[in-house]
This record gives C-alpha cells, sequence and structure tokens, in this order.
C-alpha cells in the first residue's frame, strides 16, 4: 500500500485539479473533457488502490458466502 500512495495522491490530485481547471475556464467543452479525463484518473487511482488487496478477494467471497447461511 505504501509502494503505491505517491501515484495515489499524483492521481487524485490531478482529479481534482482538472476539475477546477474546467470550472475555472467557463468552457462547457473544457468541462466536459477535464471531468471525462478526471474520471479516467479516478478509475485508474481505484485500481491502483484496490491492487494489493485483488488477490485475496476470492477469501473475502468465500467468507461471506459462510457467513450469510448463519443469519438466515
Amino acid at each position: 500500500m505504501r509502494k503505491t500512495l505517491a501515484i495515489r495522491y499524483l492521481l487524485f490530485g490531478l482529479l481534482f485539479a482538472l476539475v477546477i481547471v474546467g470550472l475555472i475556464s467557463h468552457a462547457y467543452p473544457l468541462l466536459v473533457g477535464c471531468i471525462v479525463a478526471a474520471i479516467i484518473l479516478g478509475v485508474i487511482g481505484d485500481k491502483v488502490e484496490n491492487a494489493p488487496t485483488e488477490p485475496f478477494r476470492k477469501y473475502n467471497e468465500l467468507h461471506h458466502r459462510h457467513h450469510h447461511h448463519e443469519n438466515v
């Protein structure tokens, strides 16, 4: 997690900066382009953030499936 901390901060900082630039520009096409770019950066940031836990996702699903039967 700590290895990707700088990358995550950079991506989410760029996301914020793109939206601010789009809002300050008062040009709707530029705003839409900045928002689309920000969404793409957000998705990439989310993938980077969740990548270390991806191999363990199958264990979480198995865990939740077992506990669900106890509550029924």
